[in-house]
């Protein structure tokens, strides 16, 4: 089966880090975060996609579904 790779984002750090914390005793792939759309995207093209993408949907800036849509387009969302 293959590593799946999964990126949070979340612009609060304490929530960020809860749930990268919890993800990581129950998921053995490769888990990303970042703390703004844009950034979140930058790092989904670094890494070539992401297989799972759990996302805070109210940010200022690029919020959540603006990733998603963004994301989408851009298929780098593979899952």
């Amino acid at each position: 089966m293959k590593n799946l790779s999964l990126l949070v984002l979340e612009d609060h750090p304490f929530q960020r880090m809860v749930v990268v914390m919890a993800l990581r005793t129950i998921f053995n792939g490769r888990i990303y975060e970042a703390a703004e759309g844009g950034e979140a995207l930058a790092l989904a093209k670094a890494c070539g996609g992401v297989d799972i993408a759990i996302c805070d949907l109210q940010m200022a800036g690029t919020d959540g579904l603006a990733f998603l849509r963004q994301a989408s387009e851009a298929r780098l969302v593979h899952g």
